[in-house]
């Protein structure tokens, strides 16, 4: 046959092909899904993998644009072989028309300027964690978690943040490659799921805090899996990779991630099988280049308004820092399974917030009360923040004798004594000390931890 190469061999059932080995490679006709010539050599892709022949094989480039058409004739003669070229050809033509991957593109944006703002505004993280205990109450954190990163510095230190850019690379590839493949709309779909996973995940893990877009991505690899395993008759052969591979790189990202610290594992899992669930649900029936129905289509535009209300909610919370306060505090006071903590903390910040109103004092104190009545008055830095509040609205003895229960407590800290003096007027009245910080313990680790109780 002119143009093929002696090495070729074309039998009733099947081809022979060149390889490494000494008798090369088989591969069945009813078995081939994908074959595509290139500078390289043939690429043909199988329900069970992908086989690469180099040109050094082959006699060149020419001799595998002939190998590919001969195998495509081979193809075309099986029953059903008409179905089986026009599904080559649609994979071809995803491979000619492979067109930008705008959605990724749009969520890398949404993960660089919300960091840009963390670094400039101080309270964004915060405001826009994922923090479990908050999202019933301020549910845009469920959408905003995923799209913040943990800064590891301050400054221009802050911009080379590992979390940032391990996330955005993974992102970045990923999420272009599943996205030329099954489009925008069924991207967004399982990006959704994965999401989903991921919160869910976190929950019963008991995450106090989570950011990042780790769900994410894992939900993008998750997909990967699916589409290689069960669906890679949807994959050109020429981006196919070698499912031993895949696994591995998996495999070790996942048992990599096991070793470091501040590590939201279980999220990790969840946003897998998120995006397993949810690519295995939208390529069901798919053939190559199909557009998405009116029903994806739904959802994938519920998909972007729900990130469109998450950003709105953490902009309205960090304009109108006051009312977002006070609306959670009240929320807070009302839940019964708010911790001590959390509502410990949350008092703490409407004290020592500036110009802070009689209303969100009133509001702090029976937070703080609380905290300090579920916890049996045991806890110093609890009786701490009452007395803080006590002294702001006037009641400077109740103070005293609050911050002396908190140095019975702990006698050593100095600072419960230095707050002591500002309530008796030794010090002044604004003159805050700094808080107590325990001492750091040595870091061997190759990455800085995270703030304490944050999973990245």
């Amino acid at each position: 046959m002119d143009g093929i190469p002696p090495s070729v061999e074309f039998l009733e059932t099947g081809a022979r092909l060149p390889g490494s080995g000494r008798r090369g490679a088989f591969v069945a006709y009813r078995d081939l899904v994908h074959v595509a010539a290139s500078v390289r050599g043939l690429r043909l892709s199988t329900r069970a993998g992908v086989l690469g022949i180099p040109r050094v094989f082959l006699s060149g480039t020419g001799a595998a644009v002939q190998v590919a058409h001969a195998l495509r004739e081979r193809v075309a003669m099986l029953p059903d072989g008409a179905e089986r070229l026009r599904w080559m050809e649609a994979l071809d033509q995803i491979l000619l028309r492979a067109a930008r991957p705008r959605l990724t593109q749009v969520l890398l944006g949404v993960c660089a300027l919300l960091f840009g703002l963390q670094v400039l505004v101080p309270g964004l993280t915060e405001a826009g964690a994922l923090h479990l205990e908050l999202a019933p109450i301020e549910p845009w954190r469920m959408v905003t978690g995923h799209f913040l990163h943990e800064t590891f510095g301050d400054g221009l230190a802050a911009l080379a943040s590992p979390h940032l850019l391990l996330n955005g690379l993974g992102l970045w590839a990923l999420g272009s490659f599943v996205e030329r493949l099954l489009g925008p709309v069924r991207t967004a779909v399982l990006l959704l799921l994965a999401g989903i996973g991921t919160v869910w995940a976190s929950t019963a893990a008991g995450y106090p805090v989570v950011i990042g877009a780790s769900g994410l991505v894992m939900g993008l690899v998750g997909a990967l899996i699916v589409l290689e395993f069960l669906r890679p008759q949807l994959i050109p052969a020429p981006w196919r990779i070698h499912r031993g591979l895949l696994l591995g790189l998996v495999a070790g990202d996942l048992l990599l991630s096991g070793f470091l610290p501040g590590v939201a594992h279980a999220a990790h899992w969840g946003g897998l099988s998120g995006g397993a669930l949810g690519a295995w649900v939208v390529t069901a029936r798919l053939a190559p280049g199909q557009p998405a129905g009116s029903s994806l289509r739904s959802v994938g535009i519920a998909s972007g308004m729900l990130v469109l209300l998450g950003l709105t909610g953490l902009g309205w919370s960090m304009l109108a820092p006051d009312q977002a306060s006070l609306r959670r505090a009240s929320r807070l006071i009302e839940d019964p399974s708010a911790s001590p903590g959390l509502l410990n903390d949350e008092a703490w910040m409407i004290a020592i917030s500036e110009d802070v109103g009689e209303e969100h004092l009133a509001v702090a104190e029976r937070m703080a009360a609380r905290a300090v009545n579920e916890t049996a008055r045991g806890n110093p830095s609890l009786l701490d923040t009452l007395a803080e509040i006590a002294f702001l609205r006037g009641r400077s003895e109740e103070a005293v004798g609050l911050i002396e229960e908190a140095i019975r407590l702990a006698p050593r800290i100095s600072y419960f004594r230095e707050q002591r003096r500002r309530f008796l007027g030794e010090r002044a009245a604004d003159d805050r000390p700094p808080e107590p910080t325990p001492p750091e313990a040595p870091r061997p680790e190759p990455f800085p931890l995270p703030e304490e109780g944050l999973r990245v």
